[in-house]
C-alpha cells in the first residue's frame, strides 16, 4: 500500500515487477530491512524514494484452522482463546499460533475444527475468568 494511493493495490508480480535486492542488515532502531523492487510505471504514478507498506509472503498454510484476530487474547504473555462448552461455560485454551494474514491467525494447536470460539468480547471473558467467582455454571450477567 502506498500512502499516496491508499485506495489502490499494487501487485508486484501480477504487474510485471521483480525483486532487485534485499538488504543484509536490520536497522536496530527501526527494525527494518530495505527491499528494492522494480515495477513498471505505465501510469507515471510511482516516484523514486516513495515508501510503501507491503505484504511479503513467507509461506502458505493450506487447509489450516484460522481464527479471527479478535478471538486471540494475551494472558500472561501467552496467546489464548476461549471455547464455548455449553450455555455460558467457556474453557480457556492455550494456543500455538502460525501465520497471520488478512485479519486471521493460524491456530496450530489449542482449538479444533468445529469448536465455537469467542470472538466478540474475548477480552471480557478473559477478565471474567480471572475473578474469584470464576465464570461458568451459575454465572450471572
Amino acid at each position: 500500500m502506498l500512502p499516496a494511493f491508499a485506495d489502490r493495490r499494487f501487485d508486484i508480480h501480477r504487474d510485471g515487477g521483480r525483486l532487485v535486492n534485499i538488504g543484509k542488515v536490520v536497522d536496530p532502531r527501526t527494525r527494518t530491512v530495505s527491499v528494492i523492487y522494480e515495477l513498471p510505471n505505465r501510469e507515471g504514478l510511482l516516484r523514486i524514494g516513495m515508501f510503501a507498506d507491503v505484504h511479503v509472503e513467507s509461506r502458505k498454510a493450506v487447509d489450516a484452522l484460522a481464527l479471527p484476530e479478535e478471538a486471540v487474547v494475551m494472558d500472561n504473555g501467552r496467546p489464548v482463546a476461549f471455547v464455548l462448552l455449553d450455555g455460558e461455560r467457556f474453557q480457556r485454551r492455550d494456543l500455538e499460533l502460525g501465520l497471520r494474514d488478512a485479519g486471521f491467525i493460524e491456530a496450530c494447536s489449542g482449538v479444533a475444527s468445529g469448536e465455537r470460539v469467542v470472538i466478540r468480547g474475548a477480552y471480557a471473558v478473559r477478565l471474567a475468568s480471572q475473578s474469584p467467582a470464576s465464570f461458568g455454571a451459575g454465572h450471572v450477567h
